[in-house]
């Protein structure tokens, strides 16, 4: 009995121990018209707005000091600081010098709740997850843009404004441009400008390429379809050094062609020729047919 009444004292006198040397002072903060006068270590606040802190609603701040023990010329000081807000943020600073005016003085965001600002490289060793209904967005919401969002239907999208780009090159003095993506719907490859909805710089490689088209020249073999004259085409040819409805040498290297069309355009005169064939055939049949009968 005695021995766990013992255990019992000395289990309240090192909780007691422990809540006192946890204690600062009377556990209170001592107030301070300004953050940027040297200071000792402990805890402020100040109802005051201050010089170079950043621009919050709430001009009750905390401040929270580490000065460093030599006590002569420099002031080394790590501060932490936020206002009393509910969603505030926290920052910290580093400053040295006996004045402490303009000298290591800005202020540096670590992370809050909230939005949040951070300053120089950031390196994250894991996962990100995006959550339904957020984004990851790069640049101006706005403005200039790259945009990953995750809509609450588990749709995922990617957007920007007014280009994006997927390159190779180590720096922006020596880049290769794989691709680009334009606001308007256009996409390039080779090309940091596309004007069409697929522009290639280069050589395409397939193996099948299947072009819709409705406009098909099964027309020639109509009844009522209008066939040059042999005479007709000889002069064309003779005045323009091109067939009719075929684009000249000229426009084909200043606008190029549109594949669909020009297979239309060849086959439309391929028909045409079988057509002449077919009536050069019927002259002769008949040529033949008379010099039988003379003989």
């Amino acid at each position: 009995m005695k021995i766990h009444s013992f255990i019992l004292l000395l289990f309240f006198f090192s909780v007691s121990s422990i809540v006192v040397a946890q204690q600062i002072g009377n556990g209170l903060a001592t107030s301070v018209l300004d953050f940027n006068v040297p200071l000792l270590s402990g805890i402020y606040q100040t109802g005051n707005q201050q010089v170079n802190f950043p621009n919050e609603t709430n001009v009750w701040n905390h401040l929270f000091v580490i000065r460093h023990s030599n006590a002569g010329i420099n002031n080394n000081q790590l501060q932490l600081a936020s206002t009393y807000s509910e969603n505030d943020k926290l920052y910290f600073r580093k400053i040295a010098s006996s004045t402490l005016q303009n000298r290591n003085s800005t202020w540096y965001e670590i992370a809050t709740r909230g939005s949040n600002t951070f300053t120089g490289d950031q390196l994250i060793k894991g996962k990100i997850n995006l959550e339904p209904g957020n984004h990851i967005l790069f640049g101006n919401p706005t403005g200039n843009r790259v945009r990953l969002q995750l809509w609450t239907n588990g749709q995922t999208y990617l957007d920007f404004y007014p280009f994006m780009h997927i390159r190779g090159g180590s720096s922006d003095g020596n880049l290769s441009y794989v691709m680009s993506f334009a606001s308007s719907g256009n996409v390039g490859i080779g090309t940091t400008n596309p004007t069409n909805k697929l522009d290639v710089n280069g050589t395409i490689r397939a193996k099948e390429v299947r072009i819709e088209n409705t406009n098909w020249p099964d027309y020639v073999f109509s009844k009522n379809y209008q066939l040059p004259s042999l005479t007709e085409v000889s002069r064309h040819i003779e005045e323009n050094k091109h067939l009719p409805g075929i684009p000249s040498a000229e426009e084909v290297a200043k606008e190029g062609i549109n594949i669909s069309e020009m297979n239309s355009k060849l086959l439309q005169k391929i028909e045409e020729m079988t057509l002449y064939i077919i009536q050069q055939e019927k002259r002769i049949e008949i040529l033949e047919k008379k010099i039988e009968k003379q003989n």
